[in-house]
């Protein structure tokens, strides 16, 4: 993506058409902007730093995380839109909103999908011994779910005589006051 960076009055503003923002390519392309022209931007004041990426242990790694500095913003598109931030993107001095507004009066609704652990973990496919669940594990871990009614699209269906959900079926079967459930 084609950004504008405007080092005097210190925003990163996103081109006509941008309803998506990678932060990563955003700090990539910045980094480039810098040393750009023999290094003429070198005189701005620091825009962006980064952290994580690390690896902890064996294959898994910390999750980056963005910091904008220096009183930078980044300043939507010109357009009534949903801008979707990939990544995470914070404002480093005010802990506050990395974002500037428009120019204009536009409604610009801004949707950040960020890591939900601070670590990434990386698995291999199913049984191959880099501690990710076998298939039987992860068969079985699906069926809980659905029994309990907790993958969407597929209903728990509870009648007296049977649970259903999806291809798995429970009969429910009582004697005497003890209540049997079991799979079919």
């Amino acid at each position: 993506m084609a950004y504008t960076f405007d080092g005097p009055s210190r925003l990163i503003i996103l081109p006509p058409g941008t309803t998506t923002l990678d932060v990563q390519d955003m700090y990539s392309r910045w980094k480039e902007w810098t040393i750009a022209g023999a290094g003429a931007n070198l005189g701005y004041a620091q825009a962006m730093r980064a952290v994580g990426g690390d690896t902890t242990t064996g294959s898994n790694t910390i999750s980056n995380y963005f910091y904008l500095m220096n009183g930078w913003k980044v300043r939507p598109q010109e357009a009534n839109h949903t801008l979707t931030v990939n990544g995470t993107l914070l404002d480093e001095e005010e802990k506050s909103d990395p974002f500037a507004n428009t120019i204009g009066v536009w409604r610009v609704r801004i949707v950040q999908i960020i890591p939900l652990q601070a670590e990434t973990i990386t698995v291999s496919g199913a049984g191959g011994g880099g501690g990710g669940l076998t298939a039987a594990q992860d068969a079985l871990l699906v069926a809980l779910a659905k029994i309990h009614g907790l993958v969407p699209g597929v209903p728990l269906v509870v009648g007296p005589a049977s649970r259903v959900a999806g291809d798995l079926v429970q009969s429910i079967t009582e004697d005497n006051g003890i209540v049997t459930v079991a799979r079919e």
